[in-house]
């Protein structure tokens, strides 16, 4: 018999030395002699985030998540796997804080923590940070964001402790990999995200409805997790859907839709198109920002043709209630609605193309996102900066 750790409870376990000890891994057992314990804390006071943490789980998301709490949780799921977990009962050397330099800044005044060694994980999507978020990631001892983007805009703003780079992993191993039928009709183009400004949306479906007659046989749906602000009414051709869905019904709807359309405006890591081509299938992105981590011609039609704006505090829709004192929020990168109509039209003309660009994006994305992929990275670059 083996002494596990037990993912449910924290507690020594011990498992049949038969079981195969790669499946036993994977279920999230650790080796009890390798288990490194760990201090988690959800440290972001924004109420609509997706992560919870208990005393013996590295969290659960709720069905609200959005694409930040899902990829963290991704990130905790392999760390545990490699080792790394949460310990909130023991007297631990390190505390990991997530999210954003407004509760970063709460927790690092925590007595509690003084005299841990503090790793920060977060993320932006500006080139310039809120007020008081570099004085805040300054009283930590290591920040950990996922896109060099993000590194490089936290150091120009005055961030001058250690920032590493650490992609967030893509779950590829609940996504089935299709390709989509070049032949089916009709042509489907989705988006699919928490559906603000941010995103591009009212780009994409502008480019949509200048681009196609609504007598072609393609489609557009914009799929949502709550009301679009801002949005009027769409002509027959394009689909509006603002529920929530499960995981499933959303990986069906991704399976029978042939281009996602990522019109972003500004990304600190871009998930969705990560998981749209992990599925299969391709994307009409813009190459700015965290995108550009991820995407490049072979897997991903890209709009290249982006112009520099201004982030105001209306922009950011859901954030703007904290940032309306803010003067300065930096830039944006706002794709070309002509460029947007072009690469739709190709993607529309060239579907066989389209369609086997998509395996390609998805053999890229499960080899070098997906959470095997970057799980030696990962725990690599944990055991190196836990304090035991």
């Amino acid at each position: 018999m083996m002494l596990y750790r037990s993912p449910v409870t924290g507690k020594a376990i011990e498992l049949p030395g038969h079981l195969d000890e790669t499946d036993i891994i994977k279920r999230g057992f650790i080796p009890w002699n390798d288990a490194i314990p760990v201090y988690v804390r959800e440290s972001n006071n924004i109420p609509n985030d997706a992560i919870r943490f208990n005393s013996y789980k590295t969290g659960v998301v709720n069905k609200n998540a959005d694409g930040y709490g899902r990829a963290t949780l991704n990130l905790f799921d392999v760390m545990k796997r490699v080792g790394i977990h949460e310990d909130n009962d023991s007297d631990c050397n390190t505390v990991i804080l997530i999210h954003s330099g407004l509760g970063i800044a709460q927790e690092t005044s925590n007595p509690k923590w003084r005299k841990k060694k503090k790793i920060g994980i977060s993320m932006w999507e500006t080139t310039r940070l809120p007020k008081g978020w570099v004085t805040a990631y300054n009283k930590l001892d290591l920040l950990v964001v996922p896109s060099n983007f993000c590194a490089h805009y936290y150091k120009k703003c005055g961030v001058t402790i250690p920032i590493e780079v650490l992609p967030f992993p893509i779950d590829t191993e609940t996504l089935d990999v299709r390709k989509r039928d070049s032949t089916k009709e009709p042509f489907i183009f989705l988006h699919y995200s928490w559906v603000t400004r941010r995103k591009g949306w009212h780009l994409a479906l502008e480019a949509f409805e200048k681009e196609f007659d609504e007598d072609e046989n393609v489609r557009f749906i914009i799929k949502s997790r709550g009301p679009i602000i801002g949005l009027q009414g769409v002509p027959p051709n394009v689909e509006v859907i603002t529920q929530t869905w499960e995981e499933g019904k959303l990986a069906n709807l991704m399976f029978e839709s042939d281009c996602f359309v990522n019109a972003s405006l500004g990304e600190g890591y871009g998930m969705v198109d990560m998981e749209f081509m992990a599925s299969g299938g391709t994307t009409i992105s813009t190459y700015a920002h965290a995108l550009k981590d991820h995407l490049n011609e072979d897997v991903a039609y890209l709009l290249t043709n982006n112009k520099r704006i201004k982030v105001t505090y209306k922009d950011m829709q859901s954030w703007e209630g904290l940032f309306k004192e803010e003067q300065d929020l930096g830039y944006w990168y706002k794709p070309s609605v002509k460029e947007i109509r072009e690469k739709m039209r190709y993607a529309f003309e060239n579907r066989k193309e389209t369609a086997d660009k998509g395996i390609l994006a998805s053999e890229y994305i499960r080899k070098n996102f997906s959470f095997d992929a970057l799980q030696e990275r990962i725990r690599t670059f944990f055991y190196e900066h836990i304090e035991r």
